[in-house]
Formats: C-alpha cells, sequence, structure tokens
C-alpha cells in the first residue's frame, strides 16, 4: 500500500541550470522539497528566473520566445528517480530560428517567436505545432503539477491595504508583507 502512495506522488524540481540568462550568466540552483522564496534587490533577475520557469513548464512558446536565455534544464525528481525537461533556444547565425523541448527522451522542435509574431492562440498557428505544443504539456503535466504564489507589488494597489491587518500591524509592515499575509488570511 504504502509503494502505491509513493508512486503517485509528483515529481518535484530538483535542479535548475539556465546558460545565456540575459544573454551573459550562467545560473543553477537546487531547489528545497517543499518551499522556494526568491528573494533579491530590484533587477536581479528573480522574475526572469520565474518566467523562464514557468514558460519551461507551461510550454508556454511566447513567453519563452521573448525572455533572453539560450538554454535551461531543469532536473525533476521523485525518490532516487531523475527526469529532465530540456530547452534551448536554436540560432541560424545570429538570429533564433526554433525552440528545441526535450521531455525525457521525447524531442520537439518549434517555431521561434520573435517580437512580430502574435500571441499563441488557436487558429493563429499551425495545427501541428499545436499539437506538438499540446503533447509537450501532456508529458509535463505526468511528470509535475506547477504552483505557485505570486506576490508583486501592483497587486496590492487593488486590495483594501489595512482592513485585515490588526491595529500593531498596521504602517509596519512592507507592500509584499502585507499581501503576504492577505493570501495567507485568504487561503485560511
Amino acid at each position: 500500500r504504502i509503494k502505491t502512495i509513493i508512486s503517485n506522488i509528483m515529481f518535484t524540481i530538483y535542479k535548475v541550470l539556465i546558460e545565456g540568462f540575459w544573454d551573459n550568466y550562467k545560473i543553477e540552483t537546487k531547489f528545497h522539497d517543499d518551499i522556494n522564496i526568491f528573494i533579491g534587490k530590484n533587477g536581479t533577475g528573480k522574475t526572469t528566473f520565474i518566467n523562464i520557469l514557468q514558460g519551461v513548464l507551461t510550454a508556454n512558446i511566447s513567453l519563452l520566445s521573448a525572455l533572453q536565455f539560450r538554454k535551461i534544464e531543469i532536473t525533476l525528481k521523485k525518490g532516487r528517480q531523475r527526469k529532465s525537461i530540456k530547452v534551448e533556444k536554436t540560432a541560424d547565425n545570429i538570429e533564433y530560428k526554433s525552440i528545441v523541448f526535450q521531455v525525457g527522451n521525447r524531442k520537439f522542435e518549434l517555431p521561434f517567436l520573435d517580437r512580430y509574431t502574435p500571441n499563441l492562440r488557436p487558429g493563429r498557428i499551425h495545427p501541428r505545432v499545436m499539437e506538438a505544443i499540446d503533447e509537450i504539456r501532456s508529458e509535463i503535466e505526468s511528470l509535475y503539477r506547477i504552483s505557485y504564489l505570486s506576490v508583486h507589488r501592483e497587486l496590492w494597489d487593488d486590495v483594501d491595504e489595512d482592513a485585515h491587518l490588526s491595529s500593531g500591524q498596521r504602517g509596519r509592515l512592507n507592500t509584499v508583507d502585507k499581501r503576504l499575509i492577505k493570501l495567507m488570511n485568504d487561503l485560511t
């Protein structure tokens, strides 16, 4: 019975390697099994890093085409098992031509969407490309389910700032702390 339960647990992100981050940098980081929080100064790449992860794990070709990186490898783990998801932008001279997705042993080559290409929507892109994207998403979803809590300062503008705070908390917390408290209160 325990083996059955363990085999149904999804993979978790073990490690991420990004090359060509903002064209010049290499990032390699290991993840914790439960919660990962990214904190840093403005302009250090936190949002870009998360957006690249999101783009890969949701097979969002429009997003991946727009972000500055050359390749990424996400290593997933479940017990002793390891699986990888790789994405690489292929170039011809100085211009990107395609995005190659590899999920486990399956490889998919998709067209690179430059800033002049409209957003991906059914009917606006070739059906075979949409089928490949659906296959990639299905492969990834069989291994990993994406879930994250995003906290942005601009989201706070739409919230009654003090409605959920105690009198001792008002005025002492920054907007991210306030938003986290509000989101946690909404969950409980």
